[in-house]
C-alpha cells in the first residue's frame, strides 16, 4: 500500500521545486541575456537543474489497465482542450501581466523579451533546445514527480484529492504567475484523468504532446 503523506509536507513538495526554479532563474537570467541568449534558455537551465537534482522519487503510481479507444480518447481529448484553453485564455493572462505584473522587469516576461533583438543564431539555438528540454523531457519529468509519485500519496480523500493537486501544480509556475487563470484548467485537464484511472500515462502523453507542439509553434515563431 502506498504511503500517504501529511497536507503540510505535500504543499511543500509540491512547490519546493518551483521555488527553486523561480530562484535560479531571477539569478541567471541577467548573465544569459550578457552572453545574448532570452530569458526563457535561462529558464530552461533552471528547470533542468532543479529537475534533475530531484531524488525524492520512489514507488510511482502503479498504472490501471484502461482500453486502448479510452485511452487515446482521453489524450486526444486533453490535447485539444488544453490548446483550446489557452487560446480562449491569453486575453485573461495578457489583462492579468499587464495590470497586475506590469512592475516586472522586462527580462523575467520570458514569453515576450526573447523579441528583443537577440541574433537569429541564440534564437535557433534556444528554439531547438527548447523543444527537446521543454517539449519532452521537462513534462516527463514533472509528470513522473507530481503524477506518478506524488498523486497517489495525497492524504485526504475523495474529489478534494484531484482539486488540491491542481491548485499546487498550478502555484508551482511562480515564474509565470500572470498564467495561473490558465494553468489551473491546464492541471485540471492533466490531474483528473490520472486521479480517476489511477494512471498517471494518460497525463504525461497529453503534457508532452502538447508542450512539444507549443515547442515546436514557439520555434517557428521566432524565426519569423
Amino acid at each position: 500500500m502506498t504511503e500517504k503523506i501529511s497536507t503540510t509536507k505535500l504543499v511543500w513538495l509540491h512547490l519546493y521545486p518551483g521555488l527553486l526554479i523561480g530562484g535560479l532563474y531571477i539569478l541567471l537570467t541577467p548573465s544569459i541575456n550578457n552572453f545574448g541568449y532570452p530569458s526563457i534558455m535561462s529558464l530552461m537551465i533552471s528547470a533542468l537543474l532543479v529537475s534533475s537534482g530531484n531524488r525524492t522519487i520512489r514507488g510511482i503510481l502503479v498504472n490501471k489497465v484502461i482500453g486502448v479507444k479510452k485511452f487515446i480518447g482521453f489524450i486526444i481529448g486533453g490535447i485539444v482542450l488544453s490548446f483550446l484553453i489557452v487560446g480562449l485564455m491569453q486575453f485573461v493572462d495578457d489583462s492579468i501581466k499587464k495590470n497586475v505584473f506590469d512592475w516586472l522587469p522586462n527580462w523575467y516576461m520570458y514569453d515576450e523579451e526573447f523579441k528583443n533583438g537577440y541574433t537569429k543564431q541564440a534564437l535557433m539555438v534556444t528554439g531547438i533546445l527548447r523543444i527537446f528540454f521543454d517539449g519532452l523531457i521537462l513534462p516527463y519529468i514533472e509528470e513522473i514527480y507530481f503524477r506518478g509519485y506524488l498523486l497517489p500519496r495525497i492524504k485526504v480523500k475523495g474529489i478534494v484529492t484531484p482539486i488540491l493537486a491542481t491548485v499546487l501544480f498550478a502555484i508551482y509556475h511562480f515564474w509565470q504567475p500572470w498564467n495561473y487563470p490558465s494553468l489551473l484548467i491546464i492541471s485540471a485537464i492533466l490531474v483528473f484523468p490520472a486521479w480517476y484511472f489511477k494512471n498517471y500515462k494518460i497525463s504525461l502523453y497529453i503534457h508532452v504532446i502538447i508542450n512539444f507542439l507549443g515547442a515546436i509553434l514557439f520555434y517557428l515563431m521566432i524565426m519569423q
